[in-house]
């Protein structure tokens, strides 16, 4: 996966072990987006779990199977079970909202879903965007800063042609935080790479940000 290493196992694995879990993460690919392929996991484990009434044994099974490491998984359902409470506070947003104990009612390879997946992450990490210049790098739309290649877990780089506009979720370089945009425009001359990226229609860009960018297409 194109998410932390421990995800997926240490550093010490064997090579017949990283083999394995990688023909592993190719069973939960969505072509186009790390953020939906980690979703699809979530929502994978989630269904498993809920068949089996939320057994532990079920769920370290299911993690060993597919290797993922299962204190990951049961971090994002702490983090799935707050924000669920959290929406529950918004009148507005109440209905619809899932229980914390039933799973999504959307497949997130499902072509709708998946792009209001991107649309969503767009909107929150709208200065996070970068376009691929004939060079063939990464630049960010705004201040192109010049990005390090997609690592070759990340689903963009090994399942086929690198989209040319992308939204990433986190940055890192010898000086930047997670997730540090401001910082980002500021970096000139730094090694910058990023992980867990989405491919996005550019027009997206002026419908969902346009106190940010002034594109003419």
């Amino acid at each position: 996966f194109n998410a932390p290493p421990s995800t997926m196992g240490g550093s010490a694995a064997s090579k017949e072990d990283r083999e394995r879990k990688m023909r592993a993460r190719d069973a939960f690919v969505v072509p186009g987006s790390d953020h939906a392929t980690l979703l699809n996991v979530f929502q994978q484990y989630r269904e498993e779990i809920v068949q089996r009434r939320g057994s532990d044994s079920a769920a370290h099974a299911w993690c060993e199977e597919h290797g993922v490491l299962v204190r990951i998984m049961k971090r994002a359902e702490d983090v799935r079970r707050g924000l669920v409470l959290a929406l529950r506070r918004l009148p507005a947003l109440d209905e619809g909202v899932p229980t914390a104990h039933h799973g999504d009612p959307t497949n997130v390879g499902n072509n709708s879903t998946f792009k209001r997946v991107r649309r969503c992450l767009l909107a929150g990490f709208f200065a996070n965007c970068a376009r691929l210049t004939p060079d063939g790098r990464y630049r960010t739309i705004r201040g192109g800063v010049p990005l390090l290649p997609l690592p070759t877990t990340s689903v963009l780089a090994s399942f086929g042609a690198p989209p040319e506009w992308i939204v990433f979720g986190e940055v890192s370089s010898a000086s930047l935080t997670q997730n540090s945009s401001l910082s980002l425009s500021q970096s000139s001359g730094e090694r910058v790479w990023v992980r867990d990226a989405s491919s996005i229609e550019p027009l997206w860009l002026t419908e969902l940000a346009p106190h940010y960018y002034d594109l003419k297409f």
